[in-house]
Parts: structure tokens; C-alpha cells; sequence
């Protein structure tokens, strides 16, 4: 009511939720259209919504990820889960997976730094090993792709080794010269 400019209506009697369709709705609106061809659903549920919403992209995997539960939590299955919004059980499992997320790491989804489930999650699996350096780079980066996460990881999880030093008294080969 209030896109199209009309005061809200003082009952609900005689509307119904709108579950598939929210943008041929708002076209409508911004058409000044009165009415939009509908159909009721009786058959309805939650799944259509989360399903839905996934596809709009109107929900960060954070999101997701706790609406997944809310159906793990009545004790569906993930296999089931998945069947139900139409994508795989690694999909689900993924998502779940950021629920345990360490703060620094979710925080780069609340501030929408990062929607990439697979990144976030392999920089909260560093993390345990590796806290202070996690914590910095997601305190530094803007954006960041699964390679540079990767690298990261890499790079943490074997550093740079540091040649040892020549023993006392060694030959040096090479250029350099010794001063005495």
C-alpha cells in the first residue's frame, strides 16, 4: 500500500501474504496498476519462502543458515532439508557450518564483506589454529575470493622456511668476501 501511495487499510479481513511474486507485485505497483493476477496456495509452507528467498538473493548465508536449523531442529534431516528447498545436502550442511563461525569471521557477513559460504567457512576452520592472523585479515579485507583464502590457509599452515645459518667457520662460496 504505502509503494503504490495508499494508506494502510484498517482490517486484514479480505488480503492474503503474498508468497511467489513479490517483484511481479512491486512492478505492479510502480505500474499504478489497482490489481495484479494472483492465485491462492493452500499448499504453502515455509520451504516455498526459504526457497524463494535464496533465489532473489535476498538473504545472506547467515540467514540461510539459521532458517536451515529452525528445520534441523524439528528433526528433518539434512538430506531432506535439501529436498525440500531444491538444492544439495552439501549445500545444507555448508550453510549449518556458519552457525559456528568465530566472530571475526561472521562479522565479514554482517558487514557484508563476504557471502561466499565455502571461503567463509575454510577462514573459520583456520581460525582454530591460527586466531590472531584470522582475526587480521578479516579485520583488513574489503573483498576477497576463495583463492586468496586458500593462499591464506596455505601460507599458515606452512610457513616460509628460514634457511639455517652457516656454521661457524664455514667456506662461503659465491661473491661474498669477508672483511677483516
Amino acid at each position: 500500500f504505502t509503494a503504490a501511495g495508499k494508506p494502510l487499510p484498517d482490517s486484514l479481513e479480505d488480503f492474503r501474504k503474498i508468497n511467489h511474486g513479490e517483484c511481479r507485485w512491486r512492478a505492479s505497483a510502480l505500474a499504478k496498476r489497482e490489481t495484479i493476477p494472483v492465485f491462492i496456495d493452500t499448499q504453502h509452507d515455509g520451504f516455498d519462502a526459504l526457497s524463494e528467498n535464496i533465489q532473489r538473493r535476498d538473504l545472506d548465508p547467515l540467514d540461510i543458515a539459521k532458517r536451515i536449523k529452525r528445520y534441523a531442529d524439528q528433526g528433518l534431516s539434512k538430506s531432506a532439508i535439501a529436498n525440500e528447498i531444491g538444492y544439495s545436502p552439501s549445500y545444507v550442511s555448508n550453510h549449518l557450518k556458519l552457525l559456528n563461525l568465530p566472530e571475526p569471521v561472521a562479522q565479514l557477513v554482517k558487514h557484508g564483506k563476504s557471502s561466499d559460504v565455502t571461503a567463509l567457512n575454510m577462514l573459520g576452520s583456520a581460525y582454530a589454529d591460527h586466531p590472531q592472523q584470522i582475526t587480521e585479515f578479516c579485520s583488513q579485507v574489503e573483498e576477497f575470493t576463495q583463492s586468496q583464502v586458500r593462499k591464506l590457509v596455505s601460507e599458515l599452515a606452512s610457513p616460509p622456511q628460514v634457511p639455517p645459518a652457516p656454521a661457524p667457520g664455514a667456506a662461503i662460496s659465491g661473491d661474498a668476501q669477508l672483511n677483516s
